[in-house]
């Protein structure tokens, strides 16, 4: 989205004469496009490597960060930051997504190599966001009637 509106702004500056800048009085006509500019979702990606492809990755070490921005890339989505780690998994990225399908389209191109295991997307949400969820969650809590109770949460 930055990249469109700074195109756009380019755009509109080839219509000023040679050697003259826009005055502040353009510098309204530039704001709604600055506007435009929003944060993408996070999402982290999460998982381990057979055997197998830590046996080729051994024989041939390269870098698995430009390996999977150039997947990203090809959806247009944008790696934030890959992760090597210790313990039930073994990398952890975080990637910057338009949309949960362009997300969930890295994990099935990387998923489908068959040289990952227990691989798992997941949504990353705000401070702020998490704040909004916490205020529905209390109006649904309300709602909620559990298993084997007549009545909802709220109303006891």
């Amino acid at each position: 989205m930055l990249f469109q509106a700074h195109e756009k702004f380019e755009a509109a500056m080839h219509d000023f004469p040679l050697g003259l800048k826009p005055s502040e009085a353009c510098r309204p006509a530039y704001e709604p496009i600055a506007a435009e500019v929003v944060q993408l979702p996070k999402y982290a990606v999460i998982g381990g490597y057979t055997s197998e492809a830590w046996a080729k990755m051994l024989d041939n070490p390269g870098d698995r960060a430009t390996a999977v921005r150039k997947v990203a890339e090809a959806v247009g989505a944008k790696l934030e930051q890959f992760y090597w780690s210790f313990g039930d998994d073994d990398y952890l990225a975080i990637f910057d997504a338009p949309d949960d399908i362009t997300a969930g389209a890295i994990s099935v191109a990387v998923g489908s190599s068959g040289t990952l295991r227990n691989l798992r997307t997941i949504k990353l949400i705000t401070q702020e966001e998490g704040k909004k969820v916490l205020e529905k969650a209390k109006a649904a809590k309300a709602a909620y009637a559990p298993p084997g109770s007549r009545e909802a949460v709220g109303v006891r």
